[in-house]
């Protein structure tokens, strides 16, 4: 789903979702070269209404970036996800969409740290798990 119609979707939303609070967790990024990262995953956990989602599995491989040119959807739920250029001194930030009972959309910086290895480099999540409100 292209994020430019995600985001148009949730302007044009008629009944107001309920907010959510979530948690990202073990953010890991592989062989990142040459505007693609080979491989992204994180984990995604909160609640909503009642509604867990606790160690949701979102990855991707082959992420276009900086400039992503659409929204990944985590798994098989209502998560969509875009990772981007960190804000505030930090390298990377993650988007997250809900499209369920509403839209929610909010975004956080996630601090990593990044080693470089022979076919590129690797970085983690180097703290403790990111808090992210979304609304």
């Amino acid at each position: 789903m292209k994020f430019s119609t995600i985001l148009g979707l949730a302007a044009a939303s008629a009944a107001p979702a309920a907010s959510e609070d979530m948690v990202i967790d073990k953010l890991t990024l592989d062989s990142i070269h040459n505007h693609t990262i080979d491989y992204v995953y994180f984990e995604l956990s909160g609640k909503n209404s009642g509604k867990n989602a606790t160690g949701l599995i979102c990855d991707v491989s082959n992420l276009v970036y900086p400039e992503p040119t659409h929204a990944t959807q985590c798994g098989n739920s209502k998560y969509y996800f875009q990772l981007l250029p960190g804000t505030d001194g930090h390298q990377y930030r993650l988007s997250i969409l809900h499209d369920d009972d509403g839209l929610v959309l909010g975004s956080a910086n996630v601090p990593t740290r990044c080693i470089r290895v022979r076919y590129g480099t690797l970085c983690g999540q180097k703290r403790d798990p990111v808090s992210i409100s979304l609304v």
